[in-house]
């Protein structure tokens, strides 16, 4: 990947992690939704941090991550002033957020499904980085977010008895369910799980 590409990509991730930091802040107590979408980004800041891409070619998926993260930012920062006005809630709303977040990007998905090999290139590559950050391989193992994304991706391994799936929507709701609740049990704010160096 060229460097601008990367940089690029890494100070869009780096924005949301402030972002949605911040909205965790406020509404920790309500919902670890933002927090896990904090968690997200801060993985991807440090993937784009990385001195070399290591053993894969991640571009396709750096790509398609900053879409979807961009495509997604206004639909949470509605959801965060409906939750904050009081007109969105529910008996777990994690999971009701996560769903609603994740049919969104299945719909994202398939809309970019018109281009059969870009979309095929992209879902292999999201795939492979999943599998190495299940296995927090070098030089991954360094890297909190990563490896907090690593204990979630374990459990589903488990569970499903194979690797989670990025173009399964199932998948990528166990994936948000998971992190949600990772982070409630570890009663931990997004600002103190993302290294402040990135």
């Amino acid at each position: 990947m060229r460097t601008g590409v990367k940089s690029g990509a890494n100070r869009q991730f780096a924005a949301r992690v402030t972002l949605y930091a911040a909205l965790d802040e406020r509404l920790h107590t309500t919902t670890r939704f933002f927090g896990a979408a904090a968690c997200t980004n801060a993985a991807l800041v440090e993937l784009c941090s990385l001195p070399c891409p290591g053993p894969w070619a991640y571009g396709q998926a750096i790509n398609s991550f900053g879409l979807i993260g961009a495509h997604l930012e206004s639909m949470n920062i509605t959801l965060s002033q409906l939750i904050e006005r009081g007109n969105f809630i529910g008996h777990d709303l994690d999971s009701s957020l996560v769903t609603l977040e994740q049919n969104e990007v299945e719909h994202l998905l398939r809309k970019h499904n018109r281009d059969a090999h870009f979309e095929r290139r992209s879902l292999e590559q999201i795939n492979r980085l999943l599998y190495c950050a299940d296995l927090l391989t070098w030089p991954l193992r360094h890297c909190p977010s990563i490896r907090l994304y690593g204990q979630v991706l374990r459990q589903i391994r488990v569970k499903l008895g194979r690797s989670p799936d990025f173009a399964i929507l199932s998948d990528r709701i166990d994936i948000g369910h998971h992190l949600t609740r990772l982070l409630r049990s570890l009663h931990l704010r997004q600002n103190r799980v993302v290294d402040p160096a990135l």
